[in-house]
């Protein structure tokens, strides 16, 4: 967006053309045909962009067609910074998509990668330090090249899975338990005591993250005792966390869906924790779980952040101290 120079305003218009258009999903007919979904150029990207270009440069009306081309009459003069800037995004994504399905050596796919960056990516500002993190990592690859002699080509399966674990052993250290709040990733060794932890995002199939192995590891074909495993690493992480929270361990995720508001179970490990406090402890006339958990409103502004705490359990849970909620909750 920054490297566009869009505004949330040209972005909202964005959204309303692709709305209209009917742009659903394929770069266009062969991209279709190569997935095997039928070669078919409706709704395509190339198609609504190509009504998008060609409503700019002459009306149709809604009925005149150029080319077989219905032109997109809602396109205004003033418009045209936008739509080069749109144009100008989806061809070079589609561009790097393609070139990222060509395998080639570890220093080429360096290069190609910091290519890509350079057009995608602004990093001034906030940025620049992790952005100097993901520069470091793909010159790693040519490095390991250079190290090990090894020229062949790969594809991109192993060129992501060498960032996805850098990126993820690679943490900065500036700025960590400085005295404020800090945010940072569930790494081994990492859960230092606080008064204060908080899990976040939580959901079920989130966390413990499954275990996916690369194609070319061969230990999965012959798995043994002592063999490294993801999920069991990260289910000692969160009793490291567990153990670390010397006041208060908050925990939180996504427990109703946003399509039909069904309920949706938390991760298996915040499951396994409930069921061990409620089969421990109890409180008195009173049932332990809901002393402890607290479901919250969809909408900020809801009315329930802001009834007097003396009521109910549920009210006296809720709150808030946002005046613009407060302003929006009243109508």
């Amino acid at each position: 967006r920054r490297r566009l120079a869009l505004t949330d305003d040209d972005l909202q218009q964005i959204r309303g053309w692709l709305a209209a258009t009917r742009i659903r999903w394929g770069v266009d007919a062969d991209h279709r045909e190569r997935l095997g979904f039928g070669g078919f150029p409706q709704n395509t990207w190339k198609a609504g962009l190509q009504r998008l270009l060609l409503g700019y440069a002459m009306p149709g009306r809604g009925e005149r067609t150029f080319a077989g081309i219905l032109p997109y009459d809602d396109i205004e003069g003033s418009s045209a910074p936008v739509l080069g800037a749109l144009l100008e995004f989806c061809g070079s994504l589609f561009s790097t998509a393609a070139s990222l399905g060509r395998p080639r050596p570890l220093a080429q796919w360096a290069e190609e990668l910091d290519r890509i960056l350079n057009i995608f990516l602004d990093a001034s500002g906030d940025a620049e330090r992790e952005m100097q993190t993901v520069r470091q990592a793909i010159r790693d690859l040519a490095a390991k090249q250079e190290g090990s002699g090894f020229v062949d080509d790969v594809g991109i399966e192993v060129v992501r899975a060498h960032l996805t674990q850098k990126l993820e052993s690679d943490v900065l250290g500036t700025g960590f338990i400085s005295g404020g709040v800090t945010f940072c990733a569930m790494l081994p060794m990492r859960s230092i005591p606080c008064k204060v932890i908080a899990l976040i995002g939580m959901d079920d199939g989130a966390f413990p993250r499954q275990d996916r192995p690369a194609g070319f590891d061969l230990m999965t074909g012959e798995p043994r005792r002592g063999d490294r495993s993801r999920r069991n690493d990260d289910r000692y992480l969160f009793l490291e966390a567990l153990l670390s929270a010397r006041k208060t361990l908050y925990v939180s995720y996504v427990g109703q869906s946003l399509q039909d508001n069904s309920a949706m179970p938390p991760s298996v490990l915040v499951s396994e924790l409930l069921d061990v406090i409620e089969r421990g402890y109890e409180m008195p006339g009173k049932k332990i779980l809901d002393c402890l958990v607290t479901k919250h409103r969809l909408h900020p502004f809801s009315p329930h952040y802001f009834q007097d705490s003396s009521g109910p359990e549920t009210a006296a849970k809720l709150f808030s101290y946002s005046w613009e909620n407060l302003q929006a909750s009243r109508g």
